[in-house]
């Protein structure tokens, strides 16, 4: 009879895999610089730091955030260019995409 409890043989299959990992100060450092300015926007309007801040202005930041790591990371411009071309041929019946050439 089952009493719905692990037994010796149940308790092994429920114990596959590997946990999921988890580290200590493992915030990345888009998310640490992101921070900073919404900090810093908030102190400017007389806030705490840590004040909610309107999804417009999180927006806002991220992008130029990312724009400068970008950048950083690149040595260039990030461009929507790349993605536009893919999106376009993508939209084609398949025998038309083979005319495009591949994004580079």
């Amino acid at each position: 009879m089952s009493t719905g409890r692990p037994t010796r043989t149940t308790r092994p299959a429920r114990q596959l895999g590997t946990p999921y990992k988890v580290y200590d100060n493992d915030i990345s450092p888009f998310r640490i610089e992101v921070a900073k300015r919404i900090a810093a926007l908030n102190e400017a309007a007389g806030l705490p730091g840590d004040w909610p801040v309107p999804a417009a202005d999180r927006a806002k930041i991220r992008t130029e955030v990312g724009t400068e790591f970008f950048r950083a990371d690149h040595g260039r411009e990030p461009s929507r260019r790349p993605r536009a071309r893919r999106r376009d041929r993508q939209a084609l019946p398949p025998e038309d995409q083979r005319r495009w050439p591949a994004t580079t």
